[in-house]
């Protein structure tokens, strides 16, 4: 607890499912990208 009220929390929410899918997706095509310029190297 904090009686003063002196610390701020920022509590984690979850985001919409799409929101989700459109940043699992951005994910993956960073991982293939990385691996491609690692297989290039």
């Amino acid at each position: 607890k904090d009686p003063n009220d002196s610390n701020i929390r920022i509590a984690p929410t979850l985001p919409p499912v799409e929101e989700l899918d459109k940043a699992i997706a951005v994910l993956c095509v960073c991982l293939k990208l990385a691996a491609l310029e690692k297989l290039l190297a």
